[in-house]
């Protein structure tokens, strides 16, 4: 099951990049960023799925995107 769960992330991950690869040639500072939050949520759903305790990476995720959505911490 563990393994059917990677893939189905891994899978997502490259349909993600499949939809927006014509939209980053052009911008590559956009390409960088696009890129940077896509390896990070693949590195956070693997460890997820792994069920390995991240706790500093999750809470740094969350203060970022309270920080996007403007809550104040």
């Amino acid at each position: 099951m563990l393994i059917f769960q990677l893939i189905v992330l891994l899978g997502i991950a490259y349909l993600i990049y499949l939809s927006q690869k014509k939209k980053l040639k052009g911008d590559r500072k956009m390409s960088i960023l696009f890129f940077t939050i896509l390896g990070i949520g693949l590195i956070y759903g693997s460890a997820y799925l792994l069920q390995i305790e991240i706790p500093s990476f999750a809470n740094g995720l969350t203060r970022l995107v309270k920080a996007i959505q403007g809550i104040q911490t």
